[in-house]
């Protein structure tokens, strides 16, 4: 199959330093909101800037639309929009202006600004000096900046790092509007799932430098597995009991997780909790986060490289 962007094997290592990424092998078809997630040094933005060709893979290859990004570089280049880190502007000049510059450079018709301005959502605050722009304001003329040349991918690195609650909204859902109306595919790096969770359509994990997870973003949720919490007193008593009842439990701070219950066991676990003088405080059901399934599949990692698309 022909991904729309695919790479293989791309890894990045400086000197005699380890890697800083390592063999990972993206698929990403059109039309995906592909969120790109890891912790903070794990490879993120080494990869989206060898995906940019802002810095050379040490070895591996990436294509784009099933062309060799090497060879087509200049090509596929004009296909692509991007933001990487904090966009940089000219503070005393206006929205229009601003994008004025990049419109000459990228060679594209003058009523193009316009268009992007009302994309983004920024008609309004097209003769405003970007200097009194509002954070969230400013990365949507970024993304306006990126949208300059019409390109068929974008790819953005933390787009909501830093933004409030509403400026991290207005970006989800001008993001999730890019990909519905106007086709586009759309790699999206960030530190958080929740962000991801609410915009994303494929996910990727990245953790030292490796790719851990591949799949949709209703695979990953499959991953959330059900259980009963027990609040109890003498909490590692009460965990020592259940294991030697032969039950899959676990500890966790004050609190006892009982996994593949049914009623039949949380009845049973009750009444030897309470025979064996255990107070027991509370009784409920948990599902796991998105948030607790990611940093699970990060905690338990410790080195290893999934082989396959998903863990």
């Amino acid at each position: 199959m022909n991904y729309f962007i695919e790479t293989r094997n791309l890894t990045k290592k400086y000197g005699h330093q380890q890697y800083v990424v390592g063999a990972v092998n993206l698929k990403i078809e059109k039309g995906q909101i592909y969120g790109f997630l890891g912790p903070n040094g794990a490879g993120k933005t080494t990869t989206i800037r060898m995906l940019l060709g802002l810095i050379t893979p040490t070895q591996g290859d990436i294509s784009f639309f099933g062309k060799s990004f090497k060879k087509n570089k200049l090509e596929i280049l004009r296909k692509i929009g991007s933001l990487v880190e904090s966009p940089s502007y000219y503070g005393h000049l206006n929205a229009i202006e601003n994008l004025e510059i990049y419109r000459k450079i990228l060679g594209v018709s003058k009523t193009r600004i316009q268009e992007v301005l009302e994309v983004v959502g920024l008609t309004h605050a097209a003769t405003k000096k970007v200097k009194e722009f509002s954070l969230g304001m400013k990365q949507r003329l970024g993304i306006a900046t990126a949208l300059l040349g019409n390109p068929e991918i974008l790819i953005l690195d933390e787009p909501t790092n830093g933004l409030d609650p509403s400026g991290i909204q207005e970006i989800r859902n001008l993001l999730k509007q890019l990909a519905s109306k106007n086709g586009l595919t759309i790699i999206v790096s960030s530190h958080l799932l929740s962000e991801i969770d609410q915009m994303a359509t494929h996910v990727g994990i990245i953790s030292k430098g490796q790719l851990i997870f591949q799949d949709s973003i209703e695979e990953l949720r499959k991953k959330s597995r059900s259980s009963i919490r027990f609040e109890v007193g003498q909490t590692r008593a009460a965990w020592n009991l259940l294991l030697t009842k032969g039950l899959e439990c676990e500890k966790i701070d004050d609190s006892i997780y009982l996994h593949n219950a049914d009623h039949s066991n949380v009845a049973m676990v009750v009444e030897s909790l309470v025979k064996n003088n255990i107070p027991v405080y509370r009784v409920e059901g948990h599902t796991s986060s998105l948030e607790e399934i990611f940093l699970k599949i990060i905690e338990e990692d410790n080195g290893h490289v999934a082989t396959s698309t998903s863990i």
